[in-house]
Formats: structure tokens, C-alpha cells, sequence
């Protein structure tokens, strides 16, 4: 796996794998995190990305936020989490990153809302990837299982 892998995980897990500061860690968006997220972020997470918020202080906060059980564990902070992504160089992508958390909240939502940000997430992803010349989201896929 490179150093910064992302991997989701079938089956509306809300759990998303990720290499990042040299480990191999598990996010997980269950609605404790999600939750977690949006009082971080003072809003909900399509809000707060489509109001400019930041795709940097978004995922410091959603990486956080997903790694909740090893905060309580250890010393992690969202600045250790923002210093990973200066050690991960410009082999991050962030917008990779950014898809795969946000699918993984959608799965962590009840199954109406849920099903509701994935078909957001779908359309947004489908005119990006149409725009930078990749094939169609197969996220939706992935969301419903």
C-alpha cells in the first residue's frame, strides 16, 4: 500500500482505511463522528465545503474526527493530523481523500438520508470527474451495497 492508500469499505461501512502518518489507520463515520464533525466545523459537511470552508481544514477535521477511538487512546490532536499531510507530500490526493470520507459519512447516515447525500455526492462527483475527463462516479454503487 503507498503512503497515502485510501481504501473503502463495502457494504454501507462508514469506515474508510487510509495511509497517513506513516500507518495504516481506520476512519469510522458513525453518527457519534459525524456529529463530532459538524460541531467542529460548524456546520454539515457539504455546507461547509461548498461555503469555501477548505478541503485542507476539512479533512484535518474529518481525519480527527474519524480517528476518535485513538484520540481518546493517545495524544492526537487535529495539529498532529495536520502535520501528516506536510509528511505525506504531494502524493496525498486530497481529493481522493475528500470523496472516500464523504461517501463513508453518507453510509453512516440513516438509509433515507444516507441514500440522499450518496445521490448528491454522485452528481457533484459525475460533473467534476466529466470536467477533468475521468469516467462517471461508480461511488453510488459502493453506497448502496
Amino acid at each position: 500500500m503507498s503512503d497515502t492508500a485510501v481504501e473503502s469499505h463495502a457494504k454501507r461501512e462508514p469506515i474508510v482505511t487510509l495511509h497517513i502518518g506513516e500507518q495504516t489507520r481506520t476512519l469510522e463515520f458513525y453518527t457519534r463522528n459525524t456529529v463530532m464533525l459538524e460541531d467542529r466545523l460548524g456546520r454539515d459537511p457539504l455546507s461547509f465545503i461548498a461555503g469555501g470552508g477548505g478541503q485542507t481544514k476539512f479533512l484535518q477535521e474529518a481525519i480527527f474526527c474519524g480517528l476518535a477511538r485513538e484520540a481518546r487512546k493517545s495524544q492526537l490532536t487535529p495539529s498532529t493530523v495536520a502535520s501528516w499531510f506536510d509528511d505525506a507530500g504531494d502524493e496525498f490526493d486530497m481529493d481522493d481523500v475528500q470523496r472516500e470520507i464523504l461517501y463513508a459519512i453518507a453510509r453512516g447516515c440513516p438509509k433515507k438520508d444516507g441514500e440522499k447525500m450518496a445521490s448528491m455526492l454522485d452528481l457533484i462527483y459525475a460533473e467534476l470527474d466529466r470536467e477533468n475527463g475521468k469516467g462517471g462516479s461508480k461511488k453510488q454503487e459502493s453506497f448502496r451495497g
